[in-house]
């Protein structure tokens, strides 16, 4: 097999090898092994197939937002196609570029296409056949598209006469689409493999393998990446040293190999998920002074860091906020930064490398946002003298402030908004954590091989801001020079939604008659609302909030009466992330719990029993190897099995797709802690017998 480049990073043409004789012809329409030898490593879980009667049919250009995005390869076997792919990736050099190319039963030509293109056709001949596959399931509840004819774009499409499909008609236009995709270098498939551009634009797979290259590079190697990220950029310690570092650090901690995308730094931290919220009502914990745990995924990350440059830069900011540039939103959690024109590597709101804010007097900087009304729902940074241009000392924070402080605050010209994102030197950082927080600190350095969550629950509800930053002396405030909103509330959450004719922000299954300006979700449901002005609803299988836009500020009220009468909501969510997988309880009472359990591929949970109940499990997708009383058996779907209570029991998924199993549990007592675990990869076991 022969590998094209494109020009598009990422984006491949494969040409198979061919055997022919008088008879016709053979070759392999997929190779797991040629496509790994090649750096490609999306694992494919679904073949579609396609059949235009007319010449001129045009099906795109299509996508699956994440967390549903696929990556695809398509080919032609009777016809041909004119076949397109347009980069969605914010941050690529090709953002909104377009490649096209032929595919014919005649050349057997196949193009890979990454996450993050959208991709369509148009048939160049009646009766054509086209097979594609993909490394996810179709996901409609993911299904979107741009606009086949888009001048932006400008794809050369062989007719301005196209057939298309009512749907496709209607799709935006690309600069009315905010991309979900973010392009992060180095540019990888699925599996962690960078796809690295060849001078010569073409690469055979013996030559790799000849080579002894193409396995991709070591997942463990990051420290030579932190450490060129420290050197070259803080930008790039923002986004990728410091998060990555986190994720991977608490992985090791967690006494299990990483493993790439199966769940996020927050479900490996544990303790963050029992953080007081109402599900689907409270998209940010409370606002009270302190709430909320110290990252200390931060610390691990800091800890990271610091064993290769103690002087790197590492970023701190909190997952409910937003960054914006451009008129484009960044993903949650990430903020984008552009080159300030003040020579080269420097950033905008971020000192250059090598040079702190305040002339290396700052041990911290948090950025503070210029007011733009009196908030009542964030806190203040008031600044004091100029240190230098953007930089000013602190002379004190403020919580959230009555009406009339706000307004005194925006008048005033030297009060910022409290973003809670903040740059340390990642030796401060540890310095400080040791010298302001010395509880979280011992229990952080007394930890030996236990996983993270072991003791994490008992540990003092303690902000980074509360607990650090507001007790560090030797501080300064860095104006921020991008937009930026806050998601602690759903008021947020409306200002930044499309909003339809009347005002309205709606997603899910939601009925709306003469509404205006509200924001209306359902996750559980059909939503059906009338007549509503200024209101919110959202609604998730257990719990509804609705309130005014005006009141969402008294949502912690919600909050703290449902703590005070011993409510689950405020505990638990219906959906709870493990390192495996994740499970979700359908429907619960006296004497039986039903669950959907998911587990990963290469997955498997610990060997336990339990004292009280029984289980049965049954195969939805996915094959199941089932350990009970120390023998094992393969199930695949709609096999079941019985386990008996006291029986010791094990559940792994040895195959490439994630195992989907209904398990439904009877006995007096169903509780998670009616678990006696004998084996676990994860530490466990360890934790509990000390």
């Amino acid at each position: 097999m022969r590998l094209i480049e494109t020009g598009l990073p990422g984006l491949v043409l494969l040409e198979p090898k061919v055997f022919r004789d008088e008879r016709g012809f053979f070759l392999e329409t997929y190779s797991e092994a040629a496509f790994d030898a090649l750096g490609i490593r999306a694992r494919f879980v679904q073949d579609n197939h396609a059949y235009s009667t007319q010449q001129n049919v045009v099906r795109g250009l299509h996508f699956q937002r994440p967390p549903f995005a696929q990556a695809k390869l398509v080919w032609v076997v009777r016809g041909s196609v004119l076949d397109v792919a347009v980069d969605l990736r914010r941050g690529s050099p090709t953002f909104g570029r377009h490649y096209c190319v032929e595919l014919s039963a005649k050349n057997m030509l196949r193009l890979f296409l990454p996450k993050g293109f959208a991709h369509g056709y148009a048939t160049l001949a009646p009766d054509t056949e086209f097979l594609y596959k993909v490394d996810a399931p179709y996901a409609p509840q993911a299904d979107a598209g741009i606009l086949w004819n888009d001048p932006d774009i400008g794809v050369p499409w062989p007719s301005a006469d196209a057939v298309l499909s009512p749907k496709d008609r209607l799709l935006p236009r690309l600069k009315d689409f905010d991309s979900p995709f973010v392009c992060e270098p180095p540019l990888a498939d699925a599996g962690g493999a960078a796809i690295t551009p060849n001078p010569s634009g073409v690469t055979h797979v013996d030559e790799i393998q000849r080579s002894g290259q193409g396995s991709g590079p070591p997942r463990g190697d990051f420290g030579g990446r932190l450490r060129h990220a420290a050197v070259a950029a803080v930008a790039l310690v923002v986004s990728q040293a410091a998060f990555g570092a986190q994720r991977r650090h608490d992985a090791a901690a967690a006494d299990r190999k990483p493993r790439a995308g199966k769940f996020s730094a927050r479900e490996r931290l544990g303790g963050d998920q029992r953080r007081a919220r109402v599900r689907g009502a409270q998209p940010a914990e409370g606002s009270e002074p302190g709430a909320g745990r110290p990252r200390f995924g931060r610390a691990a990350g800091a800890q990271h860091l610091a064993r290769h440059s103690a002087g790197a830069w590492q970023h701190c900011a909190p997952a409910e906020r937003r960054g914006r540039r451009s008129g484009r939103c960044r993903r949650r959690g990430r903020v984008p930064f552009r080159p300030s024109g003040g020579g080269p590597g420097g950033l905008a709101g971020l000192p250059r490398p090598g040079h702190e804010p305040g002339r290396g007097r700052a041990l911290s900087s948090p950025f503070g946002v210029t007011p733009r009304k009196p908030e009542t729902g964030y806190g203040y940074i008031a600044r004091s003298e100029r240190l230098e241009e953007g930089a000013y000392a602190v002379e004190c924070f403020i919580e959230k402030p009555k009406l009339e402080k706000a307004m005194e605050f925006l008048k005033s010209g030297r009060h910022y908004w409290n973003s809670g994102m903040f740059v340390f030197r990642a030796g401060n950082f540890l310095e400080a954590v040791r010298a302001h927080a010395p509880e979280h600190w011992s229990w952080w350095r007394g930890r030996d091989e236990k996983p993270l969550t072991a003791g994490y629950g008992a540990l003092k509800n303690l902000s980074v801001d509360y607990g650090i930053v507001e007790k560090i002396t030797n501080i300064a405030v860095v104006e921020a020079r991008f937009d930026w909103d806050d998601l602690g509330n759903w008021e947020a959450i409306y200002n930044l939604g499309k909003k339809d004719g009347n005002g309205n922000v709606i997603q899910g299954d939601v009925l709306a008659i003469d509404c205006r300006d509200c924001l209306l979700i359902s996750k559980g449901g059909k939503l059906a609302v009338v007549g509503l002005s200024g209101m919110i609803m959202i609604q998730t299988r257990d719990a509804t909030l609705a309130c005014p836009l005006t009141d969402v500020q008294r949502v912690k009220e919600v909050v703290a009466l449902l703590k005070a009468q011993g409510s689950p909501l405020v505990e638990s969510h219906l959906t709870v992330k493990r390192p495996w997988g994740s499970y979700s309880v359908l429907e619960e009472g006296p004497y039986y719990k039903i669950k959907r359990i998911e587990v990963l591929p290469g997955a498997r949970l610990s060997l336990q029993m339990h004292h009280h109940r029984s289980e049965h499990w049954v195969v939805v997708s996915g094959a199941a190897l089932v350990e009970i009383g120390g023998e094992e058996r393969l199930l695949v779907e709609n096999q079941a099995v019985d386990i008996a209570k006291a029986t010791t029991h094990r559940l792994a998924n040895p195959g490439k797709v994630p195992l989907e199993i209904i398990e439904i549990q009877s006995g007096p007592y169903l509780e998670e802690d009616d678990i006696v675990r004998f084996d676990d990869e994860y530490g466990r076991v360890k934790h509990e017998n000390s």
